[in-house]
């Protein structure tokens, strides 16, 4: 491992000031679990360190019936999996942060650190776009909020300037008879990264044949997380069918980006983009039904076969 310079700041102000000082010899150290990988590949060599984790007042989950919900920078993954009310109001977001990593890895990463890192591949990026998150960052010169759609820019590139620390997130509330899933695609079913990943919120009328309003996002096959907006155009107000979601797929696949790599080609996983949209599709109409906290938390999001269980 490279030598550097270990900072700890008792407050944000003091870490945005190191931040600030210090420029892009500066990095910021909450989890950890990517940065000390790359500090001992030497991929990273800062100059200072600067670990946030003894800030207070970051580390909350926060829910009401009017805002929503809000979370902070050193909340990990394992905290947003086991919360009530995560599992309860946005069960999508607590079976995302259930399949990152091992358990060992999840009670120490950081969803922020997920979110920030900025990685195509990475797991929070679509189930939070689909729910409008927004992000805060705060700096020397005080805080600015902003979509997540417009925080990540590129590959490990955000909006972040040199002097800030991301502290929040904040995902709003959703309406009466929405349903949300993500689906992670992998060679393995736990601990391996998103050959592509795709997440849907619909929110259907009374009856849920109607698709009110619907938001999909898709990973790992482009640049950044990206939301479908042509599919989403398709199937918005109509009435739910097999052919519409044929439709709403191909659409999908036709506006992701992916590469081929070692891990699959990109007929691959342009294919399953479509497959998975449909998937995704159904699935997060039959969870409409649901009362919240009523859906089922599923353990393994990655499979193909979900069980919910229908409304009494």
């Amino acid at each position: 491992m490279i030598r550097f310079e270990y900072l700890e700041p008792k407050n944000l102000q003091e870490a945005t000031g190191l931040l600030a000082t210090h420029g892009d010899k500066a990095r910021l150290i909450a989890g950890g679990t990517d940065l000390l990988h790359e500090l001992k590949t030497r991929h990273l060599r800062p100059q200072y360190v600067v670990n946030i984790k003894r800030i207070p007042g970051l580390n909350s989950i926060q829910w009401s019936e009017g805002d929503g919900l809000r979370f902070g920078a050193l909340v990990t993954c394992r905290m947003l999996e086991r919360s009530p009310d995560v599992r309860k109001w946005f069960p999508m977001l607590a079976e995302t942060a259930g399949i990152v990593g091992s358990v060992q890895v999840r009670s120490t990463a950081t969803i922020m650190g997920n979110v920030c890192n900025a990685l195509p591949s990475a797991e929070m990026g679509p189930p939070l776009l689909t729910l409008n998150a927004e992000i805060t960052l705060t700096g020397t010169s005080g805080s600015r909020t902003m979509p997540l759609a417009d925080f990540i820019t590129g590959p490990r590139q955000t909006a972040r300037r040199q002097d800030e620390i991301a502290t929040e997130i904040h995902v709003p509330n959703v309406p009466a008879n929405t349903g949300m899933i993500y689906v992670r695609h992998s060679p393995r079913r736990a601990m391996d990264l998103a050959v592509v990943g795709v997440a849907a919120v619909v929110t259907t009328d009374a009856s849920h044949d109607v698709l009110q309003d619907v938001r999909i996002a898709l990973g790992a096959v482009a640049p950044t997380p990206l939301r479908a907006r042509r599919a989403e155009a398709i199937v918005q107000g109509q009435r739910y069918s097999e052919e519409l979601l044929r439709r709403a797929g191909e659409a999908s696949g036709e506006e992701s980006k992916p590469i081929s790599d070692i891990r699959a080609s990109e007929e691959y996983r342009r294919e399953m983009v479509q497959v998975l949209t449909r998937r995704m599709l159904h699935w997060a109409r039959e969870r409409s039904r649901l009362a919240p906290g009523e859906a089922k938390i599923l353990r393994y999001p990655t499979s193909m076969h979900f069980i919910y269980t229908p409304a009494a």
